[in-house]
This record gives structure tokens, sequence and C-alpha cells, in this order.
């Protein structure tokens, strides 16, 4: 059975029970987090740097002799650059789940959830080591940032 859940942007929900799973309700006590495009927040959440919760450094570079445009194969893993899945490799440099997030090009600070393998160029940004955030709900966040 799946659970239905309607999310009313102001409001926000809340996990019953903790990370093993429950009701979700609405939070009774907001605050104003004094940014624009967020708005009121439950009193709980804390809003801080991005660096405080992950890493964010450049990707690499991969010369255009080592990816193709088209996946065959012995080039399997997605070449992600700066506006998303621009061909593919044979070897990647992220291991595990991460966003990247176009530094250069026409849509720069446009984000992309990256399942590994994958090769991040220095096209785009990577964030790895992420903290105390579901890397989802990291992805959303910075989907709606202006």
């Amino acid at each position: 059975m799946r659970a239905r859940v309607d999310v009313d942007p102001p409001r926000g929900l809340a996990i019953e029970g903790g990370s093993q799973g429950g009701r979700f309700h609405a939070h009774l006590a907001y605050r104003d987090c004094a940014s624009d495009w967020i708005g009121s927040i439950p009193e709980h959440w804390h809003v801080v740097p991005l660096r405080w919760c992950c890493d964010v450094r450049s990707g690499d570079y991969l010369p255009n002799t080592e990816f193709s445009r088209e996946r065959d194969d012995s080039r399997r893993v997605p070449v992600i650059g700066g506006n998303g899945i621009m061909g593919y490799a044979s070897q990647a440099n992220t291991a595990s789940p991460t966003i990247a997030i176009g530094r250069v090009g026409a849509l720069c600070g446009n984000a992309h959830l990256v399942d590994p393998p994958a090769w991040i160029t220095d096209n785009a940004l990577r964030l790895s080591n992420v903290k105390q955030l579901h890397l989802r709900f990291l992805y959303f966040a910075l989907r709606v940032m202006d």
C-alpha cells in the first residue's frame, strides 16, 4: 500500500515516528526564516549555509576523446555537464548518489540528481558528504531557488 501525502507549501510536514516510518502531520508552530523565497518554516528547523551541510567542489575534466554522445557497450557511464547528460564514458568519478549543479552554460544553476556510476565534468559543481539532509529534499529545494 502506498501512502499519499499532500503538501501545503507554506505549512510543511513532519514524520511521526522518526525515520522508521509513521504518520505525517502538519507542524503546529512556524516562524519567519528571513528568506524571501522560503517564507515560514517549522520553528525547530534551522537555516544554514549549504557548505555546512555538504562539500561543494567542481567536477573533473574529461577530454572529448574519452566520451561519446551515444551510449554503447564500452561507454555506459553517463557524463553530466552543466546542463545534464552530455554523453557516456567508460569510467566514473562518483560512486554514490549526489547532486550536480551547472556552473557554466545557458542553464547555469540547474540542479541534477545523479545516480552512480556517473562522471561529473568540470562544467558542474558536485555535492558530496551530504549531512543531516535527505538528498532528494536538498535537490528539490535547490530546484526552486532563484
